[in-house]
């Protein structure tokens, strides 16, 4: 066996020496932004995906710091797009809900051509293929969670375009008087709240529970409509 001798050894002890501290941490991230040319548009784009995917991920607690960090800028880079913490989440609610809403929903709800239940179908198994992601689910409950507005606005607009349309619908299938435009009872509200609902949920056993889902998203959709329609007419007919 050949001999180490003592240089020898104590070269092979000796720890790697490391590199020297970084005083800025902020530098490799404004290097790496430096490294990744996007014109301003581009940039804004990363920024908000950025965001939808770490608010997603983290909740909203979730700093501003950490989220710059991950993008590869600086802090003071992002804020140049978004100004405060607040200008960014209204940023993130257009992108996860508003602009995902599909212009082409109206139409399909409002086709007399199609049966009631067809037209349900329809509409809401190309919305629950939009709200079914990890994004919208996880943003839509830490939202809430978190005490901030960004669900409460979605469920504003739902109300406001949806919920009515559906009622009008129903009264009209089942030969009752049309009510005032906009205007639901409590008895309406609850049913459309428990329809989307039923819809939502099929998205939080997957994003949420982790559940594999038995069946497509049509099928399941279909099942819940069925459910509805089967009660609706009992719930609205006793509605005052």
């Amino acid at each position: 066996m050949t001999k180490t001798n003592g240089k020898a050894r104590a070269r092979l002890a000796a720890p790697a020496r490391s590199a020297p501290a970084n005083p800025r941490p902020e530098e490799d991230a404004a290097e790496a932004g430096r490294r990744t040319r996007l014109n301003p548009h581009e940039r804004e784009r990363q920024i908000v995906q950025g965001a939808v995917n770490f608010f997603a991920e983290v909740g909203f607690s979730g700093q501003t710091r950490e989220l710059a960090k991950r993008l590869g800028v600086t802090q003071g880079l992002l804020y140049r797009y978004f100004p405060s913490k607040e200008a960014l989440l209204d940023r993130v609610y257009q992108e996860v809900f508003e602009a995902k809403w599909n212009p082409h929903w109206d139409e399909w709800l409002e086709d007399q051509d199609q049966p009631l239940r067809e037209r349900l179908i329809r509409f809401y198994a190309d919305y629950a293929r939009v709200i079914h992601t990890y994004e919208w689910v996880r943003i839509f409950l830490l939202s809430g969670m978190a005490g901030l507005d960004i669900n409460q606005r979605y469920l504003r607009l739902v109300r406001k375009r949806i919920y009515p349309k559906i009622i009008k619908m129903l009264r009209q299938e089942f030969g009752l008087s049309p009510r005032e435009e906009g205007v639901l009872s409590r008895q309406e509200e609850d049913l459309m709240l428990n329809l989307h609902g039923m819809v939502f949920f099929i998205g939080i056993r997957k994003w949420i529970y982790g559940f594999d889902l038995q069946g497509s998203t049509q099928d399941l959709v279909s099942q819940q409509i069925d459910l509805v329609l089967y009660g609706a007419r009992a719930i609205l007919t006793e509605t005052p």
